[in-house]
């Protein structure tokens, strides 16, 4: 954020809700980060003689070195309990802040689920699917929390340079003096050019061409979801914008007038073949193993949380032979096994005849989409420097892995149609790991980019689930 005392514009998705339900599902299955802010607002409370279960462990680890080194996102991370969730969660409370009040709890947890991106044209905000609230569109209008968003926008500026490293910390101060000496300002917002492939730029305003493109085409099929529910598939929007994108980088790359976006009418051709390729059924078995397999195996020891300090080889090959031997299992043969689904076969999952996906759910589909276009959350700064192209086959990849997710549970349950409730349980599953995809190391990162960065390339899969469902595209 540039040093005006003017907030920017903030930007307010319509139709969206959300209001805390204070079930305690978002405090769990990570470890919250705090800064050394965060840390020290709760460090001399003598947590353990408040409460019998604060008494039973160690509530936090430290990784100062870590952070310092560039290998971690914090300096202190909480220590959750052996099921997964937070040591200070009781009887689905959080008890920082019933004991100290909300304004001492980490700004991570304060903030959950907004999101915010600066950008040229303002702040756009969204909130994330690792909340059953937000998942269900439970709670009041985000239109109607706008001095709400405004200083939780506030706290994610103040979050952000608490996170700063030393060596950033000190760029920052030395940026900050050269102003006060009359130097002219060098904030460059990270969105004045947006990669729509890692070898394709576009400024601001030519990204915001393609992305309306697509949006208007998102709200018109969730409008049609009503009114015409035959012609409401996802997979179908899915697709139609996939060519809007690929057909604006087409226009950037031919130096053409990118202003043709807006009037593009994208038509989709059925392939003589939709069967997967190797390729890109490994692809998507590499990312449902990411978003559902991999997180499975990170919490089934408690020992294996962020690899703490003092981690011992035994630990560190256990955390390795697991991680192989599921994801071997996973990617190279399309097998896996996780306890809400039992032993899933997802090449199986893919191509099993079922009933056409009802309403609610495709408009369930459709709003999540909404969302990630509107908040700007899929690719650049909150998605590890995605690209455009690379962040939206990541969220294909994400809802084709729902649906399998989906499908898989039926399946065991002997059935053949999605019910919304294995589809709200899987949101909230996949938008946890969304979150922390932003997190990942650099050469992670440049490996995701680099594999997702292909036009099409998840274009059978989304034909073959399309027949699956009996679907006419």
């Amino acid at each position: 954020m540039s040093d005006s005392s003017k907030l920017p514009d903030i930007h307010i998705p319509e139709d969206i809700r959300y209001s805390c339900q204070g079930c305690g599902r978002c405090c769990a299955g990570w470890s919250v980060g705090l800064t050394d802010e965060d840390y020290d607002r709760v460090k001399d409370t003598d947590w353990k003689s408040l409460h019998p279960e604060l008494a039973k462990k160690d509530l936090f680890f430290h990784r100062e070195k870590e952070f310092a080194e560039g290998t971690s996102a914090y300096p202190h991370y909480t220590a959750p309990k052996d099921d997964g969730s937070c040591p200070f969660l009781i009887d689905n409370l959080c008890f920082i802040h019933g004991h100290l009040g909300e304004n001492e709890k980490p700004i991570t947890c304060r903030i959950f689920p907004y999101t915010f991106a600066e950008t040229p044209t303002g702040i756009y905000t969204g909130v994330v699917f690792n909340s059953m609230a937000a998942v269900r569109d439970i709670g009041d209008p985000l239109t109607e929390q706008r001095e709400k968003l405004e200083n939780y926008f506030k706290l994610a500026i103040q979050h952000k340079n608490a996170s700063l490293r030393p060596e950033e910390k000190a760029a920052q101060a030395k940026a900050l003096a050269e102003l006060a000496d009359g130097a002219a300002a060098a904030y460059t917002n990270p969105f004045e050019t947006v990669s729509l492939t890692p070898a394709c730029q576009v400024s601001w305003a030519e990204y915001l061409l393609i992305e309306n493109r697509m949006t208007a085409i998102v709200l018109e099929r969730l409008r049609q979801a009503e009114e015409n529910p035959e012609d409401c598939s996802i997979l179908k929007t899915l697709l139609l914008c996939s060519e809007v994108l690929t057909q604006g980088r087409k226009f950037k790359l031919a130096n053409a007038d990118m202003n043709q976006i807006s009037d593009f009418t994208p038509e989709l051709k059925q392939p003589v073949d939709v069967t997967p390729s190797n390729i890109e059924l490994m692809t998507l078995r590499m990312l449902f193993y990411r978003f559902f397999v991999y997180p499975t195996v990170r919490t089934s020891d408690s020992r294996l949380w962020q690899m703490q300090k003092g981690s011992n080889f035994m630990v560190t090959a256990k955390m390795f032979t697991n991680y192989a031997g599921s994801g071997m299992q996973t990617i190279l043969f399309g097998k896996t096994k996780l306890p809400m689904l039992g032993d899933t076969n997802l090449d199986k999952a893919l191509m099993a005849k079922f009933k056409n996906l009802d309403v609610e759910s495709n408009k369930l589909f459709h709003r999540w989409i909404y969302l990630k276009l509107f908040s700007k959350s899929y690719f650049g700064p909150a998605a590890a420097g995605f690209s455009v192209l690379s962040g939206f086959n990541c969220l294909i990849a994400g809802l084709l892995s729902i649906l399998l997710f989906s499908k898989a549970s039926a399946m065991n349950k002997k059935q053949d149609e999605i019910v919304i409730a294995d589809n709200y349980e899987a949101f909230w599953r996949l938008d946890r790991e969304l979150l922390t995809i932003g997190q990942i190391p650099a050469q992670e990162s440049r490996m995701y980019n680099a594999g997702l960065s292909a036009p099409r390339v998840f274009n059978k899969a989304m034909w073959a689930l399309s027949l699956a469902f009996g679907e006419k595209i």
